[in-house]
C-alpha cells in the first residue's frame, strides 16, 4: 500500500513537472513571436507593419511589456507604432503605460504619454498621470501630455472641465508647441472651454504668432462668451502676422452683437492690406447688426473692393445691418 502511496505521488509530481515545462515552453513561443511581430515593425514594407500591429494588438496584454521596451529604441517609428498598438490595446495597457510615466528616460515618458493620448476608451484612468506629465522638465514630454489630454477631451474620452484647468495652464508653458496644442484643443473643445477665455485673451500676446493664432481661433470657436476678450481681439486686428489679423476678424463675427465695441477697429480694417482681413472684417459687421450701423458708409466703398469675397461679404452685411435698423422701426 506504502509503495502504491508513493508510486501515485510520483506520478502527481511528475505531472505536475510536465504541465510546468509545457507552459514554459508555450510562453517561450509567445515571447518569441512577439519579439519576432516587433521586429516586423522595423520594416520598410507598409503590409508587413500593418500585419504585424494587428498580430500584437489581437495578442494584447501579453504583448504590453515588450512593447513598452522599445519605448527606449533609437528608432521613432517602431517607438510611434508601439505607442499606438498600446493604445490600441486599450485598458490593459494602461497600468504599464502610468509607470512608464515615471521613468527617468524622458523618450520613455514621452512615448507612454503618445499611447495613453491614443486610448478611445477607459482613458480616464490615466489622466492623473498624464495631468502630472504636463510638468515635466521634458518639453517634449510635456507637448505631447496637453496633446493625449486634448485629445482626450475633444473625444469624450475624458471629461472636459477635468482637462481644462490643465489646458489653461499649458498656454503659460515655456515650450512653444506646448502652448500651441493647448489653444488648439480649447478651440476644439469650443464654448464648453468658456472658463477660458481670460487664458486665452492674454495668449493673443504670445510672442509665437502661431500661438497667438490658436488663441484667436479658440476665442471664435467658444463665440458669444469670448466677449470679454473682445479688446483683445481689437488689439489683434492690427497684429503684424496677416493670419493672425483676419483670424480675430472672424473671431469678433463669431462673437456677433456682443462685439459691438469693435466696430470703429472693423472699419479701420477694411482697409487693411490684405484682402481677407478686408472680407473677415466685412462679414463681422454684418454679424454685428444694429450697433454696426456707424460702419454702412465704408461698407458701401467696399463695395467696390477687388479683392476676392470683400465686395460679397460687405453687400451681405449691408443687408443685415438695413434689416436690423427696419425691425427697430416696426
Amino acid at each position: 500500500m506504502a509503495t502504491s502511496r508513493r508510486l501515485f505521488v510520483l506520478l502527481v509530481l511528475l505531472f505536475g513537472v510536465h504541465i510546468v515545462c509545457g507552459a514554459l515552453c508555450l510562453a517561450q513561443v509567445q515571447d518569441k513571436k512577439i519579439q519576432g511581430l516587433i521586429e516586423n515593425l522595423r520594416s520598410v514594407h507598409p503590409d508587413t507593419v500593418k500585419k504585424a500591429e494587428g498580430a500584437l494588438v489581437k495578442i494584447g496584454k501579453s504583448a504590453v511589456p515588450a512593447l513598452i521596451q522599445t519605448f527606449h529604441d533609437n528608432n521613432k517609428d517602431l517607438r510611434l507604432s508601439a505607442s499606438l498598438i498600446l493604445g490600441t490595446i486599450g485598458k490593459s495597457a494602461i497600468p504599464a503605460l502610468v509607470r512608464a510615466i515615471d521613468d527617468k528616460n524622458a523618450q520613455v515618458r514621452e512615448c507612454a504619454a503618445i499611447a495613453l493620448g491614443s486610448m478611445d476608451n477607459d482613458a480616464v484612468e490615466a489622466l492623473p498621470a498624464l495631468i502630472k506629465a504636463r510638468k515635466d522638465t521634458d518639453g517634449d514630454v510635456r507637448s505631447s501630455a496637453i496633446e493625449a489630454i486634448g485629445s482626450l477631451s475633444a473625444k469624450g474620452m475624458v471629461p472636459s472641465l477635468k482637462a481644462i484647468p490643465t489646458l489653461v495652464e499649458a498656454l503659460k508653458d515655456r515650450d512653444t508647441e506646448t502652448r500651441k496644442m493647448a489653444a488648439g484643443y480649447l478651440g476644439r473643445l469650443g464654448v464648453t472651454a468658456k472658463i477660458a477665455v481670460p487664458a486665452l485673451k492674454y495668449a493673443l500676446n504670445d510672442k509665437n504668432k502661431e500661438v497667438r493664432g490658436y488663441a484667436t481661433l479658440a476665442l471664435g470657436a467658444i463665440g458669444q462668451d469670448s466677449q470679454d476678450a473682445v479688446s483683445g481681439l481689437i488689439m489683434a486686428l492690427n497684429d503684424a502676422d496677416i493670419t493672425v489679423r483676419f483670424l480675430a476678424a472672424a473671431a469678433i463675427g463669431r462673437i456677433g452683437a456682443r462685439a459691438k465695441t469693435a466696430v470703429p477697429a472693423l472699419i479701420q480694417a477694411l482697409h487693411d492690406e490684405n484682402f481677407r482681413v478686408r472680407a473677415f472684417s466685412a462679414e463681422a459687421l454684418g454679424k454685428i447688426g444694429i450697433s454696426a450701423k456707424t460702419a454702412l458708409p465704408s461698407l458701401e466703398q467696399a463695395l467696390k473692393d477687388k479683392g476676392e469675397g470683400v465686395s460679397e461679404s460687405a453687400a451681405i452685411s449691408i443687408k443685415q445691418i438695413k434689416s436690423s435698423l427696419q425691425k427697430r422701426k416696426r
